[in-house]
């Protein structure tokens, strides 16, 4: 017997404001709401397994955030399979933090949030608020399961494009100038591949939810001062428009860690040049919803309703090897920071670049003290197949290259890989992206250089490839 339900809803995380955001080396606080932001939720049981999508409107779900939702849901539901739960985010610079450590993490504790002004809402009452809202929308997505038809496939359209900018020494700058002599070509590939999933009502026909997963992070409107879920926002409400109100849009963010929505090559100018530009703009935020919408509405025009589709989710958790520095480098590190901090008594009155130079020498230091601990690290990944689609997510700001070598290496098919789900772990750059240097592909930048990406193919192939040992025997025995 074919059982196959889905349910799916969508709740507020909206903060209270004011409410500093996160992304920028610099204080940015809003006291207005451009768009609201979302939790979108997609619940999804097949014979064999179960999987619950959580896409949220946030630069990063911390990896804290993660158990804490699922010991909510437990606390309300203690039956409930919460390890079937993925919290993904869609990478948004004009949402609030959940912790007060976001940057120090990994850029020092100058970097931990400190409020601007008395009335600022705090990293642990928006958690609070957060958690809660998403436990109980977890459950209301399972509890309106129902019997549903699914369907797969992607397609191409230009939105992303490399943003590391490399020059003639060899040097690379994320958004470098292209308009320069000793500019010398873009780092690394793009992604333009778009990949979709349909879920609707198998009594009525109504779109219950789509899954769309574009390696593209929702940054065109990042340095803003209010509150948006940007270019999803204006997804969503296109796709309202033609599939009704019901229909929840769960956005994906594929391997991104070194894309951006902007052709640095047509624009051609410094990155402060770039800020007035549609791509920096509300025009350009709904250009991409578009582009998004016309290859949705595509699919959906010649979709194949897929029989007796299945859900398989395995999930595991992996060490994989920190990014080590020497003796020597911790030392130099230590001395420049504290040349570095002196320069000003208050956090408030770095410039952006006197705080990034600040973050590259304390995250040197930070990691020489963490390496005296432990030489791996946890990270969280998933495993999923959905009918004949494959997924397999990981927490990081992934670069494109190791997207493209898991997919490669499976031989084709239509394979989701979600980025930034189950915790955040900062870049996890390429080699050629570590040589040349430059912002995303420095220690400061994640907790894992060229090895670690490495391992995640590796491991993320193992976990798929159990899957599809799976599905070979269950070929065989039917």
């Amino acid at each position: 017997m074919n059982r196959f339900l889905v349910g799916a809803t969508s709740v507020d995380i909206t903060p209270e404001l004011p409410a500093a955001l996160v992304g920028q080396y610099y204080h940015r606080l809003a006291v207005t709401i451009h768009t609201r932001l979302y939790a979108q939720i997609l619940a999804v049981e097949g014979r064999s397994g179960s999987a619950v999508f959580v896409a949220c409107d946030l630069l990063a779900v911390p990896d804290e955030i993660v158990p804490q939702v699922r010991e909510a849901v437990k606390a309300l539901a203690p039956d409930f399979p919460v390890e079937s739960i993925l919290m993904s985010a869609i990478h948004t610079h004009t949402a609030p933090s959940l912790t007060r450590d976001h940057g120090s993490k990994t850029w020092g504790r100058d970097f931990d949030w400190t409020p601007s002004r008395e009335d600022e809402q705090t990293p642990e009452a928006y958690a609070e608020g957060v958690v809660k809202n998403i436990a109980e929308g977890i459950l209301r997505a399972w509890n309106s399961r129902r019997p549903a038809v699914f369907a797969t496939g992607m397609d191409h359209v230009s939105i992303s494009y490399n943003r590391r900018t490399v020059y003639t020494d060899q040097s690379a700058v994320m958004y470098g100038s292209t308009n320069r002599p000793d500019f010398l070509r873009m780092e690394g590939a793009t992604d333009n591949s778009i990949h979709f999933m349909s879920f609707e009502d198998a009594s009525d026909g109504s779109l219950i939810a789509a899954v769309v997963e574009l390696a593209c992070p929702a940054q065109v409107l990042e340095h803003h001062d209010y509150v948006a879920a940007d270019y999803w926002a204006d997804a969503r409400r296109l796709l309202a428009e033609r599939w009704g109100d019901q229909a929840v849009l769960i956005g994906l963010c594929g391997a991104a860690g070194d894309l951006s929505p902007r052709d640095l090559v047509q624009m051609a100018r410094p990155e402060t040049a770039m800020h007035s530009t549609a791509m920096y703009q509300e025009e350009g935020s709904l250009r991409i919803a578009r582009r998004i919408l016309d290859a949705f509405t595509t699919f959906m025009n010649h979709r194949e309703i897929e029989e007796q589709p299945d859900v398989v989710h395995h999930c595991r958790v992996v060490r994989l090897p920190l990014w080590l520095v020497t003796e020597e480098e911790a030392a130099e590190a230590r001395d420049a920071y504290q040349k570095q901090r002196a320069l000003h008594a208050r956090m408030a009155d770095f410039t952006e670049q006197e705080a990034y130079a600040l973050s590259i020498s304390a995250g040197v230091v930070l990691r020489w003290e963490l390496q005296q601990k432990t030489r791996d690290y946890p990270v969280e990944i998933h495993a999923l197949r959905i009918g004949s689609a494959w997924m397999a997510t990981n927490p990081f700001e992934l670069f494109v290259e190791y997207a493209d070598r898991i997919r490669s290496r499976m031989g084709g098919g239509n394979i989701f890989i979600s980025q930034l789900t189950g915790g955040y772990q900062g870049y996890l750059p390429s080699a050629v992206a570590i040589e040349h240097k430059g912002y995303s592909a420095l220690i400061c930048n994640g907790m894992f250089g060229a090895e670690g990406g490495d391992r995640l193919v590796e491991e993320t192939l193992s976990l798929l490839q159990s899957l599809q040992a799976k599905e070979n025997s269950e070929t065989r025995i039917a």
